[in-house]
């Protein structure tokens, strides 16, 4: 028997999490993305991808501006949901900005970011998709 998800939780990587919500069935999959305000599981899941390629990039001190992502997320249907070019840091971060919201997290990761970025003198905002 396996032990309790709030137990497992504590063992789990980013990218593990992920690959777990990719090994739901459907109906649980869209259940999880609903709880987060998202109607499509595979927008969600895009998302989660999204996101642990950034948690990765981060975590390995990489560049976060003029880059390409491996992982772009899907562009949800919502017109309250502006996404920039699905390529760019923008659109991540909408993407964390929109889930955290969704949550009750109050947030305002995007326009951090953008706070750094006009910070860093070698970066461009346009390079980053602001």
């Amino acid at each position: 028997m396996l032990p309790p998800i709030w137990t497992m939780k504590e063992f789990l990587t980013f990218g593990a999490t992920s690959r777990l919500l990719q090994s739901l069935s459907g109906p649980l999959r869209t259940h999880v993305a609903a709880s987060f305000g998202v109607r499509s599981n595979e927008v969600f899941v895009s998302w989660v991808e999204a996101l642990v390629d950034l948690r990765n990039i981060c975590g390995h001190h990489d560049r976060l501006f003029n880059r390409n992502f491996q992982k772009q997320p899907k562009a949800l249907r919502n017109p309250r949901v502006p996404l920039a070019d699905p390529n760019t840091l923008c659109a991540i971060l909408q993407c964390l900005e929109y889930l955290l919201r969704a949550r009750g997290f109050p947030s305002a990761v995007e326009e951090m970011a953008r706070g750094e970025l006009v910070r860093a003198t070698a970066a461009r905002l346009s390079e980053a998709g602001f």
